[in-house]
């Protein structure tokens, strides 16, 4: 795969991530169940975005499944700002 190739998925699936977050997916199997990315690639970019300050994480989620609790995300309102503007 070529590196631009390359980069524009990754972006996509950045993308992707940031979307189903705002959208109301607020766990990691969560993501992973509706993006059809792997665990390893949803945990690599949420950790990027942690990193990053776009994402936190607000707490475990109290159920009463099976495994390991898992951990709810949250965007960061603040993150950014967009401005638009319309010049005549």
């Amino acid at each position: 795969m070529k590196k631009s190739n390359l980069q524009n998925v990754k972006t996509n699936n950045r993308g992707l991530i940031l979307s189903l977050i705002s959208g109301g997916c607020n766990t990691r199997a969560e993501i992973v169940k509706k993006s059809g990315l792997s665990k390893a690639a949803v945990t690599l970019i949420i950790n990027d975005f942690i990193d990053e300050g776009r994402v936190i994480e607000k707490g475990v989620t109290i159920d009463h499944s099976v495994g390991r609790p898992a951990i709810s995300l949250e965007l960061v309102p603040d993150f950014c700002y967009a401005i638009g503007l319309c010049l005549l």
